[in-house]
């Protein structure tokens, strides 16, 4: 996965939890393990929303997984934080640290 699909899928899934296989892929296109960003898939019982059939699958939170990357760059940056990352919040959150990524890319934080 490049960076740029990696941005992409990150704000095509900016509210959501997702598959840790997919986290991953995200992850590797920064050229980073989950493990190195302090992320540990999580049942999604433990996420403030989830069915009944999912509780017992494991994901990872998108706005999380954005903002870590964008730590990366920055050590400083802080996008808002949702309350268990979900709703608009954690599309805000998820789409800010996007933008910070982006940033980076383009050579405006350089």
């Amino acid at each position: 996965m490049t960076k740029a699909k990696a941005m992409e899928q990150m704000l095509e899934y900016d509210r959501a939890l997702i598959d840790p296989a997919l986290a991953r892929k995200i992850a590797k296109a920064f050229g980073y393990k989950l493990s190195d960003l302090g992320i540990k898939p999580r049942k999604c019982k433990d996420f403030y929303r989830c069915t009944f059939a999912e509780a017992e699958l494991t994901a990872v939170g998108t706005c999380y997984l954005a903002q870590s990357i964008a730590q990366k760059f920055d050590k400083d940056f802080r996008a808002p934080q949702p309350f268990n990352g979900t709703g608009s919040n954690a599309e805000h959150m998820t789409q800010k640290s996007v933008e910070f990524i982006k940033t980076w890319f383009t050579g405006k934080n350089k």
